[in-house]
């Protein structure tokens, strides 16, 4: 246990060295579209969003009726997406998430997949936070998920919606993240932006949406660089920051299948190498 725990520390330890040592330095304000919420100095868990709202002054409603991951879907609307064209099934997920429920399987591949669950094993469950299933086995019971509406109390507007979900047969936190929109300075359009604090910091996943002819909808971390959509690391404190950019291409591709059932594709890559592929089955509660 004092081994792995050891470990632990020095893998967390040797991330946050890395981005303090080459990533930008920022303070809170300079670029908005990479504004979030940062944690602190201990575990993430599912107490985040309790704290996150305490500290904003903000309302916390866990499951309201309907709630989801966007209050529209034409949020999303630009030159690479006309909500029109996606599946009605999965325009309404994104705007009811909190009455689905999701099976999921997960496949490491390659000696970099090793690797990747190396880091999962030994820094996730200490920071309570990114618990990627390491086997379909521990995937196979599913996931949970909670949809926590973050709001300001004088207006009602949502500033976050809070998307919790645990790996059902372990009950640890597989994403506890805040999920909004941006617009970076280089992306065509909206994005969706996931905010998942971890200790010191966050890890903040920018993807760009696309509809396509035959209804399915994706999203992607593929962008040019600094300012458009990408997967961004974040160390220190709100007047602090130090940000890096890694070039983790992540997609997730969303349709709807021949029986009805939405289904989503979901992989990594880095450095040209797919290293990680989930599969999940959404369905609506009760069906």
């Amino acid at each position: 246990m004092f081994f792995s725990d050891a470990v632990s520390r020095v893998g967390e330890w040797s991330i946050q060295r890395l981005v303090a040592a080459t990533g930008r330095r920022l303070r809170v304000g300079d670029e908005p579209w990479l504004d979030g919420p940062l944690g602190g100095a201990g575990a993430v868990g599912a107490g985040v969003y309790e704290r996150i709202a305490a500290g904003l002054g903000l309302s916390v409603d866990v499951n309201p009726p309907g709630a989801g991951l966007l209050e529209r879907f034409d949020e999303l609307a630009g030159p690479e997406c006309d909500p029109a064209m996606v599946h009605p099934e999965i325009r309404r997920f994104y705007e009811r998430t909190g009455e689905y429920t999701m099976d999921a399987w997960v496949e490491w591949r390659g000696v970099m997949g090793a690797g990747a669950r190396l880091l999962v094993a030994l820094v996730s469950p200490r920071m309570e936070q990114l618990n990627l299933p390491l086997t379909s086995f521990a995937a196979s019971r599913g996931i949970t998920s909670d949809i926590v509406r973050l709001a300001d109390p004088a207006t009602g507007r949502m500033a976050y919606a809070g998307w919790l979900r645990h790996v059902r047969s372990s009950r640890r936190v597989l994403y506890a993240g805040f999920y909004t929109t941006c617009t970076p300075p280089r992306a065509p359009g909206p994005c969706t932006k996931a905010v998942f604090p971890v200790p010191r910091g966050a890890t903040t996943v920018i993807l760009r949406p696309r509809s396509h002819p035959d209804g399915s909808f994706s999203l992607t971390t593929h962008g040019s660089g600094w300012g458009d959509s990408g997967f961004y690391r974040l160390h220190g404190t709100a007047s602090a920051l130090r940000v890096r950019r890694f070039g983790v291409r992540e997609v997730l591709h969303n349709y709807v299948d021949a029986d009805g059932v939405m289904r989503t594709d979901h992989t990594i890559r880095y450095m040209g190498q797919e290293f990680m592929r989930m599969h999940y089955k959404v369905t609506r509660r009760g069906r």
